[in-house]
């Protein structure tokens, strides 16, 4: 089984890293999961403040702080016996989240939910509502 886990540093991922780490019922020598972070593209209204640092220096900054999401939650995971990856990409996260879903064939997109409430979303919208709409495998919500 090829898990897709979506993280973005807040506690509700780190729920879900806690969820595939300790209550997550498959054999996990049978189950790979890839980690994923998705960064918003730094803004560029009227030339500014992407115009301010190159793309090398965007590209080290959305790395640098991808790699500070994704090293916690791979090394939970490594640690409970899974066989993990990672990567990030930046631009629409839900987006985002589903092209690598299709990209690893993954089984299972799991990711945390700020269960902000349904008002809300109908105003707002929220990542796990757009990745449940576009995705076309399974979604496991962690609140």
């Amino acid at each position: 089984m090829k898990l897709l886990l979506a993280v973005d540093g807040s506690e509700y991922s780190a729920k879900a890293v806690d969820y595939l780490a300790s209550k997550f019922n498959f054999a996990k020598d049978n189950v790979s999961v890839h980690v994923v972070n998705v960064r918003l593209p730094v803004p560029n209204a009227q030339g500014r403040p992407a115009a301010l640092a190159n793309q090398n220096e965007i590209d080290a900054y959305n790395k640098e702080e991808a790699q500070a999401v994704l090293n916690p939650a791979e090394n939970a995971l490594r640690n409970s016996g899974y066989a993990v990856t990672s990567s990030y990409a930046v631009g629409d996260i839900a987006q985002e989240i589903n092209n690598i879903a299709r990209e690893k064939k993954s089984d299972l997109i799991v990711m945390g939910s700020h269960g902000r409430g349904a008002l809300k979303n109908l105003v707002l919208g929220s990542v796990a509502t757009k990745v449940l709409a576009l995705s076309d495998v399974p979604v496991l919500i962690v609140r």
